[in-house]
């Protein structure tokens, strides 16, 4: 296909060269015999420039001007003692290169305009694919829930039959496992795929922060880390959704905890910067590779094995929905730090108490 487009580029590159060279040999032939000839080649010049400049932009346009322009040159001699003739004829070849040049600079426009307007138009018709793939996944997704559902009530069923111990033990539990597996997935993509509207509240960010510890404490307990909150006081209740804030929390939470080997310490803080609340989870583990950074809260992409790769971008799109953001970095003292920031939204409360606090310091 390659040796093909050279091929037709050579032809097209002799044919234009071939036609300048024809119209040359018109040109000067027609100089005393045929005036109205002469003067019609030399203005048909513009025909082959024209078409190399549509055709190959400024690069075409520019070489065949100068190909026009070396054609010519041998007609100027005869007019060098004839100035209005020898200027005229300067201009004409000026405008050889004119004619060149802007033809091969407005071709390549075009080409770049209509090179960005098809990659538009791929990237739609890929959106609209992908959107009903999503829809397709997410409706398969909810269907294997029914007969997740029914292991799940078979395997129960034979918890009180099968003695513990046994070999067939082994088997059950293997079961119980991958089931609980393939629901946590299944329900982490629906809430991705399929995110409920926010249902905003007064809430105070901090009563978020206590139920996610509360969560997790076990977790800490088991894996043998410590936890150190930093939590601000004065922050007021705002309007949120907490269990969508929580769920992000608690999903970042999880990665800290995951990613922090026993021993190691996780900080919870909250605080209020340039009028929105920022909720930070820091921990002591080897931090966020580089080669990952920068795609963390893509959907699947994960540095866990086993890992889904869903709950970072479910915190990513819960915030999201709130009007904040979400971003990681490194940590001062070694580890990773994911913070939430989200607009401060206080409820009539909050406003209130904010108001009479902003007179208080007034009036000191």
């Amino acid at each position: 296909m390659q040796s093909e487009s050279r091929k037709n580029q050579v032809l097209v590159t002799l044919g234009v060269g071939a036609t300048i060279a024809f119209l040359s040999f018109l040109h000067f032939q027609a100089v005393d015999t045929h005036p109205l000839l002469h003067e019609l080649t030399q203005r048909l010049y513009y025909l082959p420039i024209v078409y190399a400049a549509w055709r190959y932009g400024l690069r075409g346009g520019l070489g065949a001007g100068l190909t026009s322009v070396l054609f010519f040159l041998p007609h100027m001699t005869e007019h060098l003692h004839e100035p209005e003739v020898y200027h005229n004829q300067t201009a004409e070849m000026i405008l050889f290169l004119a004619i060149g040049i802007v033809t091969g600079v407005l071709a390549d426009a075009q080409k770049r305009e209509h090179l960005r307007y098809e990659r538009a138009v791929g990237q739609l018709l890929l959106g609209d694919r992908l959107a009903s793939l999503g829809q397709l996944s997410a409706g398969l997704v909810h269907e294997i829930r029914n007969p997740l559902a029914s292991i799940t009530g078979a395997a129960e069923a034979l918890d009180s039959e099968i003695p513990r111990g046994s070999g067939k033990r082994a088997f059950l539990d293997a079961i119980t496992s991958e089931v609980n597996r393939l629901n946590t997935l299944v329900t982490d993509f629906l809430t991705f795929a399929r995110p409920r509207t926010p249902e905003l509240l007064a809430t105070h960010p901090n009563a978020v922060i206590r139920s996610v510890v509360s969560l997790t404490s076990r977790e800490f307990q088991r894996r043998q880390l410590s936890l150190v909150t930093h939590l601000d006081d004065a922050l007021p209740e705002t309007m949120m959704d907490g269990e969508q804030i929580k769920q992000a929390l608690l999903n970042l939470l999880i990665n800290a905890i995951q990613a922090t080997p026993p021993g190691g310490r996780i900080t919870l803080s909250s605080s209020l910067s340039n009028g929105s609340v920022r909720l930070a989870v820091q921990d002591s583990g080897p931090g966020v590779p580089t080669s990952v950074k920068k795609q963390i809260f893509t959907p699947f992409v994960t540095t866990k094995e086993g890992g889904t790769g869903l709950g970072l971008a479910i915190a990513f799109s819960l915030v999201k929905q709130h009007g904040g953001t979400i971003d990681t970095s490194d940590a001062a003292g070694g580890g990773a730090m994911f913070q939430i920031e989200m607009p401060l939204r206080p409820c009539a409360k909050a406003k209130r108490l904010l108001a009479t606090a902003s007179k208080v310091a007034v009036a000191s």
